[in-house]
């Protein structure tokens, strides 16, 4: 239970990280910058987040892997570790666990 505690909590982090981050680059930026591109992930990482919070852990595998898949193509560290994070916390949310009350 603590650890599946301390992945949500790193999940929570990553996807807070990757805002900000987005955030710098928007602000960053002189030009225009790719407003859609930086909507689209800000709103994958919070449906993946939105996803373990109502117990739904196939939306945040989902959209972890996609987040994983796009931070791979154009090589952004703050994407990747988020999509990683966001898949390995709705794989383990999913699994189902082994208890002592089993019968024999």
């Amino acid at each position: 239970m603590a650890l599946e505690k301390a992945v949500r909590g790193v999940t929570i982090l990553a996807v807070m990280g990757l805002t900000y981050r987005m955030g710098q680059l928007v602000a960053g930026t002189g030009g225009d910058p790719d407003l859609l591109f930086v909507a689209g992930v800000i709103l994958l990482a919070f449906l993946g987040l939105a996803g373990l919070m109502r117990d739904i852990p196939l939306v945040s595998a989902i959209t972890g892997f996609l987040l994983f898949g796009i931070g791979f193509l154009f090589l952004t560290p703050s994407i990747l570790v988020a999509g990683m994070a966001l898949v390995v916390d709705g794989v383990s949310s999913g699994t189902p666990r082994l208890t002592n009350s089993a019968p024999v």
